[in-house]
């Protein structure tokens, strides 16, 4: 596998997809279906190099097949919304959606391949850090429980399982991330260090964007073809990179 050019594909997607979200004027209809066309991408090559990198990982190899397979569900997920953003133009895809069993079930599988991770590191990871860990993820709670989480609870307007997912997507965002702290400074430093801090890096570009649709869904202000979508194709492509570093 020729990783040099690899890196550089990933750095010209980046910025060609920076261009298109930010800079480049799009028709709305021709920029939600490249919206659509290039989270299922980014997804997709982040699931298929997580795969790689489980193929070449010591202890790291059940997390990242549990983190590939949550992926290949967000890029199925993707893929159905896609095709109802084809078939039905200037309509957004009713909530829930059958998409969001594949975008719920890459939380599921996510959480699982962390839990294998940690549960094989938890003899070397010291309580300061589950401290730290902790102490992140309540933080992060309240900042987000006034303004997301209990706007979702008051809401009239959606189902219950509209308001399971809206909630359980921000918070399994938030997470997600406080998992995230213990990884990195179990690999602090070197090449694994770099590769587990770039993933990290993806994983929070992603919960950003999930935490803006959630609140965006609440406020009644989410259309097809907003720019915060970026955040999810650069997450899944900076997951394909930091996945593609530790392939040997």
């Amino acid at each position: 596998m020729n990783k040099k050019l690899w890196y550089l594909a990933a750095i010209v997607m980046a910025v060609l997809n920076i261009a298109m979200y930010l800079i480049i004027p799009l028709p709305e209809r021709v920029f939600v279906l490249w919206d659509d066309l290039w989270e299922l991408v980014a997804m997709g090559l982040a699931a298929i190099f997580l795969l790689q990198a489980s193929q070449v990982a010591g202890p790291e190899k059940r997390a990242f097949r549990l983190f590939a397979l949550g992926f290949g569900s967000w890029a199925v997920g993707q893929a159905l919304w896609a095709t109802f953003d084809l078939f039905h133009a200037g309509a957004v895809p009713p909530f829930p959606h059958i998409s969001d069993i594949g975008f719920f079930a890459f939380y599921v599988f996510v959480l699982l391949g962390f839990l294998a991770l940690l549960r094989h590191y938890s003899s070397v990871i010291s309580k300061a850090q589950w401290a730290t860990a902790a102490s992140l993820l309540v933080v992060m709670l309240a900042v987000a429980f006034p303004f997301v989480l209990l706007p979702v609870v008051r809401s009239g307007e959606m189902t219950w399982l509209g308001k399971f997912l809206s909630f359980a997507y921000p918070f399994l965002d938030v997470v997600v991330i406080a998992l995230l702290l213990p990884v990195i400074s179990l690999f602090a430093g070197g090449r694994i260090g770099q590769s587990w801090l770039i993933t990290a890096v993806g994983f929070v570009a992603i919960a950003g964007a999930d935490i803006v649709f959630t609140y965006l869904q609440v406020a009644g202000g989410y259309a097809n073809g907003n720019t915060f979508a970026l955040l999810w194709v650069l997450g899944g492509l900076l997951v394909m990179v930091g996945s593609l570093r530790f392939i040997e």
